[in-house]
C-alpha cells in the first residue's frame, strides 16, 4: 500500500510517498517534494501565521493531496511542527485547512517531533550503536539520542534558523563583533537548554535544511539531489569555513554565488550553519554524517514498523 506523509514546519513543507510493505517491514520511498513557504516568517513578532502563509500552505498541500491521490495512497498523515506549537490561530488555521485540502493535520508536541526525526533517520541505519541525531528546524532544534530499538535522551529547544535569524541578525554582511555575539549567545542556549544530554553515542548525524545544503554546496551542487548528498559527511572545520565566507555576504550575494540550492534559505543558512557548528563544538566531534531522511520517514516508521 501507498501512504504519504507530510512535514509542515517552520520554513519548508516536505511530502513522501512511499509504498508500505508491512509483512517485510520495509517501505519504500516513491516520491519526494519540497515547498520552502517560511510560514513561520514573522510569527515571533505577531504571535500569529499570516493570512498569505496561510493562503500559501492551503495550495502546497493540494497540490500535495493530488500527488498523494494520483498515487492512490491510502492514508495520508500530515504532522505540523513549531509555528502551529506558537502560533495562536494554529486551531482555526488547522480546521480551514482540513475543509479545503481534506488533509487531517496533527500538531506535534516537541517531544513528539523529535522522537518522529530520530526514528526517520534510524530507519535505514545499520547498526545498533547509540547515536545522536540533530534536527535544525526553522523555529525549533530537536537533539535525540538512541538506537535503533531504544531512545534515552530526547529534547525540542525553542530555537530554530528562522526565529534566531530574525532575533539575532540585524544587517547583512554580519561584522566579526556582531558574529562572536551570535555565536556566544547560540552557544549559551546549547548548553542551557542540553546540558544533560548523555555521551555514549558512537555517530552524530545531521538532518533538515541546514546541514543538507552546506552538503549540496561542498559537492558543487547547484540544486538539491537526495542521492548524491544522503549518508555524506561535513567537517567543524569546513563549517567554520562557511561561517567566515557567508558572514561576508549579503543573502542576494549568497544567493548569487551558490544558485538554486539556496533560493529561500539565503537568509538563514549563516544562522543554521551557525547552531550546526555550535553544537557539534558542544558533542565535541570534528565529523558529523548529513541524512536526507527524517520527520517525514519517521511518521511512517512509528505508525506502521515501531513499538516505542
Amino acid at each position: 500500500m501507498n501512504i504519504a506523509s507530510i512535514d509542515i514546519g517552520t520554513n519548508t513543507v516536505l511530502l513522501l510517498i512511499a509504498e508500505v510493505d508491512k509483512q517485510r517491514n520495509i517501505f519504500n520511498p516513491l516520491l519526494n517534494k519540497l515547498n520552502i513557504p517560511r510560514i513561520g516568517k514573522g510569527l515571533a513578532v505577531s504571535g500569529v501565521i499570516s493570512q498569505d502563509k496561510i493562503d500559501l500552505l492551503t495550495t502546497i498541500l493540494k497540490d500535495y493531496k493530488a500527488e498523494a491521490d494520483k498515487y492512490n495512497c491510502e492514508e495520508i498523515i500530515a504532522g505540523c511542527t513549531y509555528p502551529f506549537r506558537a502560533a495562536s490561530n494554529s486551531v482555526d488555521i488547522i480546521k480551514t485547512i482540513q475543509d479545503e485540502t481534506g488533509i487531517n493535520i496533527t500538531t506535534l508536541k516537541g517531544e513528539e517531533e523529535a522522537l518522529f526525526s530520530f526514528l526517520g533517520v534510524t530507519s535505514d541505519y545499520k547498526t545498533d550503536n547509540n547515536i545522536t541525531v540533530i534536527d535544525i528546524g526553522g523555529g525549533s532544534t530537536e537533539l535525540i539520542v538512541g538506537s535503533k530499538n531504544n531512545i534515552s535522551y530526547r529534547k525540542s529547544a525553542p530555537f530554530g534558523v528562522v526565529n534566531s535569524t530574525e532575533r539575532l541578525i540585524k544587517n547583512y554582511p554580519v561584522t566579526a563583533a556582531e558574529l562572536a555575539r551570535i555565536r556566544s549567545e547560540i552557544r549559551q542556549n546549547i548548553s542551557e537548554e542540553w546540558n544533560l544530554i548523555p555521551r555514549d553515542y558512537e555517530s552524530v548525524i545531521a538532518i533538515a535544511g541546514t546541514p543538507t545544503t552546506l552538503a549540496c554546496i561542498k559537492s558543487g551542487l547547484l540544486n538539491f539531489d537526495e542521492e548524491l548528498i544522503h549518508n555524506s559527511n561535513l567537517e567543524v572545520c569546513e563549517l567554520e569555513n562557511y561561517i567566515e565566507v557567508l558572514a561576508k555576504m549579503t543573502p542576494r550575494e549568497i544567493l548569487d554565488t551558490y544558485g538554486d540550492v539556496l533560493k529561500n534559505r539565503e537568509d538563514v543558512i549563516l544562522m543554521g550553519t551557525i547552531i550546526l557548528a555550535e553544537i557539534c563544538l558542544f558533542l565535541r566531534m570534528d565529523k558529523i554524517q548529513v541524512s536526507s531522511r527524517g520527520l517525514r520517514y519517521g511518521m511512517i516508521y512509528k505508525k506502521y514498523f515501531q513499538d516505542f
